[in-house]
């Protein structure tokens, strides 16, 4: 599994290198076989209908580093089995390449553009994240928290930031650099998840969500409600972007 990635990490927003199993050069190794769907019961993702050889084939396995393998499990329904996939394909493709020399051409693109059109984009969705993040201080004694009719619309209007056009001249708050443009997307994408985890609001139905959280053997933590769970994860991400584009 590891020497189909080249010991990366599959997850595009990292590609870090992990390591590889059995490493003849005597590289250490430090990257996790995660599984896709769970080896047991109430881990993540698991499949009550796979049999036992599919859980524990290749097939249902995804080479990541640590970081990246705690983060699917915790906040796991922001990261299906169909996207876990994705990333495992477009990993060994992105090797492929590299064998053949057939590597995909950017445009050029300068540094300081790029990482002024990444801390706009930061900046457009900021008070946003900070409404989101301030829900677990407003949250009541049950662990209730109301999403306000005001920040629901702040969630759809930061979907509607369409991958699709990402490359209009009127949409200026997409970068051309890869390692920037597949963080935005991701942000983006978590931003959809959780706008179809929250009730739509088309009657009076409060728009609710419920932080409570428990801790498992490991001492992880994990929310009950799963739209809690991609708010923490979407909060983590953008706060990972910021240092991403300051650490440039």
């Amino acid at each position: 599994m590891s020497h189909e990635v080249g010991g990366f990490c599959s997850r595009p927003t990292c590609n870090n290198y992990a390591g590889i199993v059995d490493d003849s050069c005597g590289h250490p190794n430090q990257g996790d076989a995660a599984h896709i769907k769970a080896e047991k019961p109430g881990q993540a993702r698991y499949d009550e209908n796979q049999n036992e050889n599919e859980r524990n084939s290749a097939s249902n396995g995804i080479w990541l580093c640590p970081m990246c393998h705690r983060q699917i499990d915790r906040y796991e329904h922001s990261f299906t089995p169909e996207l876990l996939y994705s990333w495992k394909e477009e990993a060994i493709k992105r090797i492929k390449q590299k064998g053949t020399g057939n590597q995909p051409i950017y445009i050029g693109f300068d540094w300081r553009t790029e990482v002024k059109t990444a801390i706009r984009f930061c900046e457009n969705m900021k008070t946003t994240i900070n409404k989101l993040s301030l829900l677990n201080f407003n949250k009541d004694f049950q662990n209730i928290a109301i999403v306000s009719d005001e920040l629901r619309l702040e969630i759809v209007n930061q979907c509607r930031k369409s991958i699709a056009n990402q490359w209009n001249n009127r949409s200026s708050d997409w970068c051309y650099e890869e390692g920037l443009q597949l963080r935005q997307q991701e942000i983006i994408r978590i931003f959809n998840v959780l706008d179809s985890q929250l009730p739509k609001g088309y009657d009076s139905t409060p728009c609710i969500v419920d932080l409570t959280t428990w801790q498992d053997n490991e001492g992880n933590i994990h929310f009950n409600d799963p739209a809690a769970s991609t708010i923490a994860l979407l909060v983590e991400t953008y706060n990972d972007f910021i240092n991403y584009t300051n650490s440039i």
